[in-house]
C-alpha cells in the first residue's frame, strides 16, 4: 500500500501473525473517531502529538485531526470542503495536509496553526495540491497538479512580510520525465519522495536545497520502480522498491555511501513490505504480507536487529486488536499506527469491526516488588531469606534476584531485591538481615598532616599538605572503604574529609582548615628590550612603564620594584632592569629587561628639483634633482649624492642614501612629469579647390587633422581657422590648425582653400506647338533654349522648328562658360494628318443575330482605334456612326445606314461529345451535330460551360461549316487539354448553347 493512499487501508480481521513469537514491548491506546467506523494516524512528532483524519457518524465527511494526550481527539477546520486530511506535523505543533475546496471539487494542500484558521498553498496551475511533510522551520514538501495534468513535487516555505514566500518545484530525473512528489523533509531540507526516469518509470529521489538541481536516484533493488517516505536527521531514507522482475517489492532503507539494503519480510512467501518511517537511531516501521500474501502486518524493523518484527507480537494478545499497518515512529520509539478493532457484546450478541489508529507506547512502567519480612538471628546465619513477589503490567514472570552475600557479617545487614521485565525495567525493595547483638557506636576517625605546621609566612603553607586518616572500631568491621590519603594544593581554607560506616553507624570527619600558597607571583606588563637615542655623552634619561604583578592565592606584599628606576641617567651602551615582587606567603618572583642608549639618528637628506614648468604639473623641460645631506650627531661616512638630470616620462624620481654613525637614510623625491615634445599634427588636408556657388564665395567644408601625444596627452582636439563648414571667399585662403598638450607644447600646420567657378551653364528647352494626346503634337513645333550661369558669362543657342510628321524628331544646343560646356538634347513626336476610313459603305443590311462589320481605316503612323454606336442595333433601320483615331488624337468620321431583317429560328442538336485525354495538355476531340440554318452557317464550339462575352477567346478549333444536309463536326487529334462543358455559337442565327457534357476518356 502507498501511504498516499490511507484511505485504502485493507479490513483484516484474522488473527496476528506471529503473535506469540515474543514478549509483550507495547502499550496500545486507541486514538478513536468523530463518530464513524475508521481513523489513521499517518504520522507522531517528538512531543507525542499525532496528525491524522476520521470519518464523521454515518461516513458522511473526513475529518482532520489531532490527537495530543490528556486532550484526545481533536477536529481540525478544513479549507471549507467537506473532507479533510491531516497527514503531518512538526515538533511545534503546525501541521499539514491537504482539503477540499467550498466547490468540493478542488483539492489544495494547507498548513494549519493553533489558534489561526488553515492557510491554503498554491499550486503549478492545476486544480489539486497536498502538502505531506513540514519540518521545524516550516518548510513545507508534496506535490501539485499542473495546467496540463501532471503533477510535481514542490517545496513552500512562508516567509515574514516583506519577503516573497518561496515555492520551487521538484525536478524529475530527465527530460522525459513528467511527474515527481515531496513525501517528507528533514531539518537540513533534505526532501525524499519519487520522480520520473522514463513515461510511467519513476525510482525514489532525494532532493537538496536550494533544489535546482537534478535529484539522487536512490535506485531500485533489482526492479524498475521505488518510492521513498520518510527521511530522518541523519540523511537515512526508507521506502519500498521493486525486486529483479517486478515480482514483488521489499522496504528499504538507503544511506549515503552505501546504497540500499533490503529490509526484508516476516516470511519467505511474503512478496511485499514497504517503509513508512524512520527515526534518528535507524528504527523503520511500517508493514509486510504474512506467508502467501494473505493479509498485512504492521512492523518495525529496529536498526540493530537483523530481521523485522511483528507488532502484533509485541501487545499484550487477545484485546481485539490486530495492527495491519505502523505509519509513524518518533525519537522515544512511539508508533502510530492503523489497525482493524473488533469488539464482542456479549449482551447484544453482536460483533462489531473498525479500523482504527492506534498508539504504541514503549513499556516504561516498572514492576511492583514485594520483599519478604527481615530477619534476626542470635548470631548464626539465617537458613533462608524468604521469597520476594512482584508484578508487572505486560510481563507475567519478571525476574528476581537478591545481592545475599555467601556469608552475613555480624550485625545489621541490607539485602537488595530486584524485579526486572522483559523490557529492562527495573525495580527494587530492601530486606535486614540482623546477626547476633546489635553494634551501637560508630567508628573513630583521626588524621594527621604534613608538613605539620605552615613552612610560609603568616600562617601560610608554601608547598603542598598531605592528609593521611586513621579509622577504627573495636567492636564490628568497618564496612565502607578505607579512607584515602589526600594531598591539599592552594587555597585560603582548603580541607579534606572521611566518612567511615560500621554496623554501629556512619563517623564524617573534617581536617581543620589550611591556607596554601605554592605558586610565586605573576608579572604582567614587563617591557621588551629597548634602544634609546643618546642626548649626549653620558647617555640618556629614560623613562619606562614598570610591570605590574598579581598573586591569585596569598595577594602580594607590597608594591613592584624595579633598578635602575624609570627616569635615572642610563649610560652609553646596555644596561639590565631588575624588578622584583613577594606574596603574603612569601614567595618571591623577579623579571628583568635591557635599555641601550645609543646614536639612532640616520643623516637628513633634502632634493632641490628645478626646470621649466608647463601646465598642469608638468614640466616642459629636463629637470634636475641635487641634494643636501646632513647630520648634527656624526659626519657622513658615503660618498655625495650627485644631481640627477630626468627626461621625457611620466612618476619620475631620483634617490640618494647616506650613511652616518646613526645609521643609513634613503630619499626619493617627489614624482614629477616631462613631456618636453609637442604634439603630432596627422592628416593635414592638401590644398582644396572649390567651385564658387555665390559671388561672395562657397561654403567649404573639410577633414580637420588629426593630434597625438605619447607624453602629457592632448588638452583638447586639433583646431582649425577658418572653422569647416565656413564661408570661403573667392581666391585662396590660408587654413591654421593647431594643437597643444598637457604640458603646455603647441605644434601648428596649415593648407590653401581656393574658391572659383567650375560649374558649366544649365539649359532648359522650351517647347511650342499644340499637343495632342499622348504627348504628340497635332501641328507645326518650334524649340527654343534658356541658358544660365549664375557664375559667369555663358553662350547662346538658337532655336529650331518642324512642320514634318515623324517620331522622335530631335533638336540640340550646346553653351560654354567659364566653368565649361554643357549640351541639351531633347526629342518631339508630330502628326500633322488624320486617319482616313478605307471603304465604309452607306448601307448595310443584316440578319437578327448577324454581327455589324467594322469598317476598315489607316492611318500615316500607325493603326487607328475604331469605334462605332450605337453598339446593338435594333430590328429595322439604325443610323451607325463610327470614328478612327490615331495616338495622336487626330480622327475621321464615317455614317453607315444598318438594317436589321428578323432572323429564322435555328434548332441546333448535339449528335457526339467525346475527348480522349493524351496528356495533361493535349485531348484527341470528337464533336458532331445539327442545324437547322444549312446555308452561310457556321459553328464555333469554345472550351468554356458558357459562351464568352468575348467571342474570339477560349475558341475550340475553327468556325465548323454547317453542310447542306445540316450536319457539322470537329475532330482533331491534337486539341487541347480535355474539359466538361464546353458551349457552342452559330453564325447565322447567333444562337448559344451552353454546360454540353462532354465524355471523357
Amino acid at each position: 500500500m502507498n501511504i498516499r493512499a490511507l484511505l485504502a487501508a485493507p479490513l483484516a480481521c484474522a488473527l496476528p501473525f506471529g503473535a506469540a513469537l515474543a514478549a509483550p514491548q507495547y502499550t496500545i491506546t486507541d486514538l478513536g473517531t468523530f463518530g464513524g467506523k475508521l481513523s489513521q494516524a499517518p504520522r507522531i512528532n517528538e512531543a507525542g502529538d499525532v496528525a491524522g483524519f476520521s470519518a464523521s457518524a454515518g461516513a458522511t465527511a473526513l475529518k482532520p485531526l489531532l490527537w495530543q494526550d490528556g486532550l484526545g481527539l481533536q477536529e481540525l477546520p478544513t479549507l471549507g470542503g467537506t473532507h479533510a486530511q491531516a497527514i503531518n506535523l512538526n515538533d511545534v505543533g503546525q501541521v499539514v495536509g491537504l482539503s477540499f475546496l467550498a466547490d468540493e471539487t478542488a483539492t489544495r494542500g494547507f498548513v494549519w496553526r493553533a489558534g489561526a484558521a488553515p492557510l491554503a498553498l498554491p499550486t503549478l496551475g492545476g486544480g489539486t495540491g497536498r502538502a505531506l511533510a513540514i519540518n521545524n522551520s516550516a518548510v513545507v514538501t508534496g506535490a501539485s497538479a499542473q495546467a496540463n495534468g501532471n503533477e510535481l513535487g514542490f517545496v513552500w516555505q512562508d516567509l515574514p512580510a516583506p519577503a516573497v514566500d518561496t515555492f520551487a518545484t521538484l525536478r524529475t530525473f530527465n527530460a522525459t520525465g513528467v511527474r515527481s512528489q515531496g513525501s517528507d523533509i528533514n531539518e537540513a531540507g533534505q526532501v525524499v519522495g519519487f520522480a520520473d526516469n522514463a513515461p510511467r518509470s519513476f525510482h525514489a529521489a532525494l532532493w537538496s536545497p536550494p533544489y535546482t538541481a537534478l535529484p539522487t536516484d536512490l535506485g531500485t533493488l533489482g526492479g524498475t520502480h521505488s518510492e521513498a517516505y520518510a527521511i530522518n536527521a541523519n540523511g537515512q531514507v526508507t521506502g519500498y522498491a521493486n525486486i529483479t522482475g517486478d515480482t514483488g517489492h521489499r522496504a528499504f532503507l538507503w544511506r549515503a555511501g552505501q546504497g540500499m539494503t533490503d529490509l526484508g519480510r516476516l516470511t519467505t512467501t511474503s512478496n511485499f513490505s514497504e517503509g513508512y518511517d524512520i527515526n534518528l537511531a535507524g528504527d523503520v516501521v511500517g508493514y509486510s504480507t504474512t506467508a502467501g500474501d494473505g493479509a498485512r502486518r504492521a512492523i518495525i524493523r529496529k536498526a540493530a536487529a537483523t530481521a523485522m518484527a511483528d507488532l502484533n507480537g509485541l501487545v499484550l494478545p487477545n484485546t481485539g486488536w490486530v495492527l495491519t499497518e505502523a505509519y509513524g515512529i518518533n525519537d522515544i520509539g512511539q508508533i502510530v499506527g492503523l489497525g482493524t478493532l473488533t469488539r464482542t457484546n456479549t449482551l447484544a450478541n453482536t460483533i462489531t469491526v473498525e479500523r482504527h489508529a492506534f498508539l504504541l507506547n514503549p513499556d516504561t512502567t516498572l514492576p511492583t516488588i514485594t520483599c519478604p519480612a527481615n530477619v534476626t538471628t542470635n548470631g548464626t546465619q539465617p537458613a533462608g531469606l524468604g521469597t520476594a513477589t512482584a508484578i508487572d503490567n505486560l510481563d507475567s514472570a519478571p525476574v528476581i534476584t537478591n545481592n545475599r552475600p555467601a556469608t552475613f557479617p555480624a550485625g545489621k545487614n541490607t539485602v537488595t531485591w530486584a524485579a526486572t521485565d522483559a523490557n529492562g525495567n527495573r525495580a527494587t525493595c530492601a530486606q535486614t538481615v540482623q546477626i547476633g547483638q546489635a553494634d551501637t557506636t560508630p567508628p573513630v576517625v583521626n588524621y594527621t598532616v604534613s608538613p605539620a605546621a605552615p613552612n610560609g609566612l603568616a600562617g601560610w603553607y608554601t608547598t603542598a599538605v598531605a592528609v593521611t586518616w586513621q579509622v577504627s572500631d573495636p567492636e564490628t568491621t568497618v564496612t565502607s572503604p578505607a579512607c584515602a590519603a589526600a594531598t591539599l594544593t592552594d587555597g585560603a581554607a582548603k580541607t579534606a574529609s572521611c566518612a567511615a560506616t560500621s554496623t554501629g553507624g556512619t563517623t564524617n570527619r573534617t581536617t581543620t582548615a589550611v591556607k596554601i600558597d605554592t605558586v610565586k607571583p605573576v608579572f604582567t606588563g614587563v617591557p621588551a628590550a629597548m634602544t634609546v637615542s643618546a642626548t649626549g655623552s653620558t647617555g640618556a634619561f629614560v623613562s619606562y612603564t614598570a610591570p605590574t604583578a598579581t598573586d591569585a592565592t596569598s595577594g602580594l606584599a607590597g608594591t613592584v620594584s624595579c633598578l635602575p628606576a624609570s627616569g635615572a641617567n642610563f649610560p652609553m651602551g646596555t644596561t639590565n632592569v631588575t624588578c622584583s615582587a613577594s606574596d603574603n606567603a612569601g614567595n618571591a618572583q623577579t623579571a628583568s629587561f635591557a635599555v641601550t642608549v645609543a646614536d639612532t639618528s640616520a643623516p637628513v637628506i633634502t632634493p632641490a628639483v628645478t626646470g621649466t614648468l608647463g601646465s598642469n604639473g608638468w614640466y616642459r623641460s629636463a629637470v634636475n634633482v641635487a641634494w643636501t645631506v646632513t647630520d648634527g650627531e656624526s659626519a657622513i661616512t658615503s660618498p655625495a649624492c650627485t644631481a640627477t638630470t630626468l627626461g621625457n616620462g611620466t612618476a619620475l624620481t631620483a634617490s640618494c642614501s647616506a650613511t652616518s654613525a646613526g645609521g643609513t637614510a634613503t630619499r626619493t623625491s617627489t614624482p614629477v612629469n616631462v613631456d618636453t615634445v609637442a604634439p603630432t599634427l596627422a592628416g593635414v588636408p592638401a590644398p582644396l579647390s572649390v567651385a564658387a556657388t555665390s559671388p561672395a564665395g562657397s561654403v567649404v567644408t573639410y577633414a580637420s587633422p588629426t593630434a597625438s601625444d605619447t607624453g602629457s596627452g592632448l588638452a583638447g582636439a586639433a583646431s582649425c581657422v577658418p572653422l569647416s563648414g565656413a564661408t570661403f571667399p573667392v581666391g585662396t585662403t590660408t587654413v591654421n590648425c593647431a594643437a597643444t598638450d598637457n604640458a603646455g607644447n603647441r605644434s601648428t600646420a596649415s593648407f590653401t582653400v581656393r574658391v572659383g567657378d567650375n560649374t558649366p551653364p544649365v539649359i532648359t528647352p522650351v517647347i511650342s506647338g499644340t499637343l495632342g494626346a499622348n504627348g504628340w503634337y497635332v501641328g507645326a513645333v518650334t524649340v527654343s533654349w534658356t541658358v544660365t550661369d549664375a557664375e559667369s558669362t555663358a553662350s547662346a543657342c538658337a532655336p529650331g522648328s518642324t512642320s514634318l510628321s515623324g517620331l522622335g524628331q530631335a533638336f540640340s544646343c550646346s553653351s560654354t562658360s567659364a566653368g565649361g560646356t554643357a549640351t541639351t538634347n531633347v526629342s518631339v513626336n508630330v502628326d500633322l494628318q488624320s486617319p482616313s476610313f478605307l471603304s465604309c459603305p452607306a448601307t448595310v443590311t443584316l440578319t437578327q443575330g448577324q454581327a455589324l462589320p467594322q469598317p476598315a481605316a489607316s492611318d500615316n503612323l500607325g493603326t487607328p482605334v475604331v469605334t462605332g454606336a450605337p453598339a446593338s442595333l435594333p430590328l429595322g433601320t439604325t443610323t451607325v456612326n463610327w470614328r478612327a483615331t490615331d495616338q495622336a488624337g487626330l480622327s475621321a468620321t464615317c455614317v453607315q445606314q444598318v438594317t436589321v431583317n428578323a432572323a429564322a429560328t435555328e434548332t441546333i442538336a448535339i449528335t457526339q461529345a467525346v475527348c480522349t485525354r493524351v496528356s495533361a495538355t493535349q485531348g484527341q476531340w470528337t464533336v458532331a451535330g445539327t442545324s437547322s440554318m444549312r446555308t452561310n452557317n457556321t459553328v464555333q464550339l469554345y472550351t468554356t460551360p458558357t459562351v464568352p462575352a468575348n467571342l474570339a477567346s477560349n475558341r475550340l478549333g475553327t468556325p465548323r461549316t454547317v453542310s447542306t444536309n445540316g450536319t457539322w463536326r470537329y475532330a482533331t487529334s491534337n486539341g487541347p487539354a480535355c474539359v466538361t462543358p464546353i458551349s457552342l455559337r452559330t453564325s447565322a442565327t447567333g444562337t448559344s448553347r451552353n454546360n454540353l457534357t462532354v465524355t471523357l476518356r
